[in-house]
């Protein structure tokens, strides 16, 4: 079993004989929802997830093998490696492709995904069926990536 796997269970705490311990969930980078269990900072491996259709754990377990660490977010090329690992093709569109045309182009089923960055504060997420899915909100400088099969 793996830490999400662990975590969804309710497994007691081993320090704390507690099935949903706060404390070492935090200390795990994880965080809770209504959906289940994730880690903090993992708009990398979520954008994964959305373009290859894999499962969380699947695809936590590859952006963990390649170097994420779980609150620190993921560098885009590692993000590019991970999906080249799995077979993918993975493309910088021209900086004359904007948003826009990712939008348009995603609706004939092209799979983009986007890396925006505000000061240092940085976000990446997909674009798929003329739809973005958990974008940054602008003002932000950005990079268009295609992802192919």
């Amino acid at each position: 079993m793996s830490v999400i796997t662990d975590w969804e269970s309710g497994e007691p705490c081993e320090r704390h004989d507690l099935a949903f311990c706060a404390d070492c969930l935090a200390l795990a980078k994880l965080r809770r929802d209504d959906t289940g269990v994730w880690y903090k900072s993992d708009c990398a491996v979520q954008t994964f997830m959305e373009i290859t259709g894999a499962t969380y754990e699947e695809a936590a377990a590859a952006f963990l093998a390649s170097g994420f660490r779980p609150g620190h977010g993921t560098r885009r090329d590692v993000t590019r490696a991970v999906f080249e690992s799995y077979g993918y093709t993975v493309t910088r569109m021209s900086y004359r492709f904007k948003l826009e045309d990712a939008l348009r182009a995603s609706r004939s089923g092209r799979a983009f995904y986007v890396g925006g960055t505000r000061g240092r504060k940085a976000h990446l997420w997909s674009v798929i069926n003329g739809q973005q899915f958990r974008p940054m909100y602008p003002p932000f400088r950005y990079e268009i990536f295609e992802v192919t099969a």
